[in-house]
C-alpha cells in the first residue's frame, strides 16, 4: 500500500512501513518529487526499487563525520556497513529540518525499503531502522543533528 503524504500542495507518495513490496518493479516505480518552494518535505521518494537504488537518488554527504539522535543518544559514525544510513539521517535532517517525527520517519524507512522487513524480524539486526519503527509506533519525536 502506498500512501499520499501532502506538502504544501505537492503530493509524495512513499511505501507505508511493513508493506508489501510492490509487484511491478522497474516501470517508473521510484522517482523524485521537488516542490518549488523548499519545504521541509520538499524531496519524496516513491520506493518500490531497493535501497541500492533509492540511495542512487540521494547525495552522497560525504563530509558528514557524526550522525546524532540527540535524545536517544544514538550516533552513526561513517565507515564500512553505515554509509546508507549516514546518507540517509543526513538527507532527513537536511529535509525535514533535523526533526524526526512520523513524517520524517515514513520517508527514510521508504528509503531504507527491502531492510525494514528484516528489522521487524530480527530486533536490533538494523539498529539505524529500529530508531525509525520505534518513532512511528510510540509517536515519539527527535532531533537529528549532523556534525561536518
Amino acid at each position: 500500500r502506498l500512501a499520499t503524504i501532502m506538502a504544501r500542495g505537492v503530493g509524495l507518495r512513499v511505501r507505508r512501513a511493513g508493506a508489501p513490496q510492490p509487484q511491478a518493479r522497474g516501470r517508473g516505480a521510484a522517482r523524485l518529487a521537488r516542490a518549488k518552494d523548499g519545504s521541509h518535505a520538499a524531496r519524496g521518494i516513491v520506493v518500490a526499487r531497493g535501497l541500492k537504488e533509492n540511495l542512487a537518488s540521494l547525495p552522497a554527504h560525504e563530509d558528514v563525520t557524526l550522525v546524532t539522535v540527540k535524545e536517544t543518544g544514538h550516533t552513526i559514525k561513517p565507515g564500512p556497513g553505515k554509509m546508507a544510513s549516514v546518507r540517509i539521517y543526513a538527507e532527513l535532517e537536511k529535509l525535514f529540518g533535523g526533526k524526526l517525527d512520523s513524517t520524517a520517519a515514513e520517508w527514510a524507512l521508504g528509503v531504507y525499503d527491502e531492510f525494514v522487513g528484516e528489522a521487524k524480524e530480527v530486533p536490533g539486526s538494523h539498529p539505524n531502522i529500529d530508531i525509525l519503527l520505534g518513532v512511528i509506533e510510540e509517536g515519539a519525536e527527535y532531533t537529528v543533528v549532523i556534525d561536518k
